[in-house]
């Protein structure tokens, strides 16, 4: 797959990843307004006869390992999904529908003093972040983990992260079934798809201010 990933030299400029095409290579994307060091070749797995780019991995041979892989990560998330569903005392598939049609080099920074605590990979296992939209249908039970990745100025890594994406029609907000006078609803509602394409901007360029986060939605 490195390999690979290198022999779209001469692709990456025809791919080019931008404001209107979401798939693609692109090396200049910016995180809180600082540029990222880092190249990146972002594919679909949902249906990638709609990515202009999908045509790059049959190419150079890769397009079927893609597929497997999604398929395979895509499930492993839902099961994920499941478990979660069951520790809140939901019914076991309560969050599926949110999902459907959807489009030690790490740290992971502690709540209780802010320090960033490194990671270290385990061999054949997956590192799995909570993300913001758990955080905020768990009303701030479950947290959201802020992460960052550390970069070698000698020696070049590659990751494969999946990101587990909602449909863009999904309304995010605290579940009914976990709101009560005890627990008031933290968050005011906000639409996926909307909060996606506001990040999404800020990729390409600085902006003022730093990317739209789940705090600007929080009510207490």
């Amino acid at each position: 797959m490195k390999t690979s990933f290198q022999s779209l030299t001469f692709w990456k400029k025809l791919i080019k990843r931008d404001e209107l095409n979401p798939s693609g290579y692109h090396d200049n994307e910016h995180t809180q307004n600082v540029r990222d060091w880092k190249e990146v070749f972002i594919y679909f797995t949902q249906d990638a006869t709609e990515v202009s780019a999908s045509h790059v991995l049959e190419e150079v041979g890769i397009m079927k390992t893609c597929e497997e892989y999604g398929k395979a990560v895509s499930d492993l998330a839902l099961k994920v999904l499941h478990m979660i569903s069951l520790n809140l005392g939901l019914p076991t598939e309560r969050l599926d529908d949110y999902f459907q049609n959807q489009g030690s080099f790490l740290l992971v920074k502690r709540k209780s003093d802010g320090s960033w605590i490194p990671v270290k990979p385990i061999p054949e296992a997956f590192i799995i972040n909570i993300g913001d939209c758990m955080q905020v249908w768990r009303n701030d039970i479950y947290k959201s983990v802020e992460h960052r990745v550390v970069v070698n100025s000698t020696k070049s890594r590659m990751s494969i992260p999946f990101f587990f994406f909602l449909a863009h029609t999904t309304l995010v907000k605290p579940l009914e079934e976990l709101v009560d006078e005890k627990n008031p609803k933290r968050y005011k509602g906000f639409n996926w798809g909307k909060f996606v394409a506001n990040r999404d901007w800020r990729v390409f360029e600085k902006q003022e201010g730093g990317n739209i986060s789940t705090s600007d939605f929080k009510i207490v």
